[in-house]
């Protein structure tokens, strides 16, 4: 039987992650170890876990790093152990009592997968699916979630996709050896979409195993804070701009960066100044930190501090990415 490490991770969400935990240690059929990766909280849950499931092991990191410096640190931590293959599942996620051994079922017959992607189910009662892994757009990189809305109860087959979400994500180690864990430095959002499209790059496929189910609080209907749309607008331009070929990068880097200006508009003339704000300063950052994707000095944190923008904000963060891509 493969060694298998689970890995959540989560920043002061201790209900999610006993609920999570508790789900990962009923499976049925097949056994995992569980590591709970957590990024500082304050609200007492390495305790609350260490207390509950004692068999469990808990990382408590130095700072917040992240979802993506969360689950970089676990997939170290597998891949330095000598797993065989790694799931990655959000803090806020719950799995399937079944959801393991489908993805031990699927596994064999793709031994150059580097990830299979589970069927995400919304969280909420519906009974519909949130995606089972997605494809992007090949001139525009646009995301295209796979079975997003059809009921739970949809017969469906695996399949070649360009990224699967971390919200449940079956990863073969020997992919870790090969490209690295996820990038630590996008902090939050896009990290398993860098990941994947790394691996796809390198030779292995993603696929998805529609099998295997989990449940997460749907994404849409999730309060949007200033650093959500911050990391979203940047860290989307800065991955989505590093695709290949060269001319598809750019492509992508100058539409995102289009689009994010005009949900700025949006958001100011909904009255969310600090979102209208977080949103420029993303674009901002993607574009004058391309290399090294500094993270802002602020806090991260809900509270990120922001200046509410101007009118012409936006037209002059457009103005400002073509000053800085002309340099570079």
């Amino acid at each position: 039987m493969p060694r298998v490490l689970a890995i959540t991770v989560g920043w002061n969400c201790r209900d999610c992650i006993l609920a999570g935990v508790a789900a990962l240690q009923a499976q049925v059929g097949a056994r995992c170890d569980v590591l709970v990766v957590d990024n500082a909280s304050t609200d007492g849950t390495a305790a609350a876990v260490r207390e509950r499931h004692p068999d469990v092991e808990v990382a408590s990191l130095p700072y917040n790093k992240g979802g993506a410096g969360g689950f970089a640190h676990g997939m170290a931590l597998a891949r330095d152990s000598g797993y065989d293959f790694v799931w990655l599942l959000d803090g806020d996620a719950r799995a399937a009592p079944d959801a393991l051994v489908a993805f031990l079922t699927e596994e064999p017959r793709y031994p150059r997968a580097a990830a299979f992607a589970a069927t995400i189910l919304r969280d909420d009662g519906s009974g519909l699916i949130q995606e089972c892994g997605a494809t992007l757009d090949a001139i525009t990189g646009r995301p295209r979630f796979l079975a997003a809305g059809e009921p739970a109860a949809t017969p469906r087959v695996g399949r070649t996709v360009d990224y699967g979400a971390a919200c449940s994500l079956f990863v073969r180690v020997d992919a870790i050896h090969s490209i690295g864990t996820f990038d630590p430095r996008l902090f939050v959002f896009f990290d398993d979409v860098d990941w994947c499209l790394r691996a796809t790059t390198a030779g292995w496929e993603i696929r998805t195993c529609p099998a295997s189910r989990a449940w997460h609080p749907w994404h849409a209907a999730k309060k949007a804070a200033p650093w959500r749309v911050y990391y979203g607008a940047r860290n989307q331009i800065l991955v989505l701009g590093a695709r290949t070929p060269a001319w598809r990068g750019a492509c992508d880097r100058w539409l995102w960066s289009w689009w994010a200006c005009r949900w700025s508009r949006r958001w100011q003339a909904a009255g969310q100044p600090l979102l209208a704000a977080a949103v420029l300063q993303g674009v901002r950052d993607a574009w004058h930190h391309p290399d090294t994707w500094q993270a802002p000095t602020s806090s991260l944190s809900a509270e990120m501090p922001v200046t509410p923008p101007r009118r012409r904000d936006s037209f002059l963060a457009l103005v400002d990415t073509l000053r800085w891509a002309c340099r570079s």
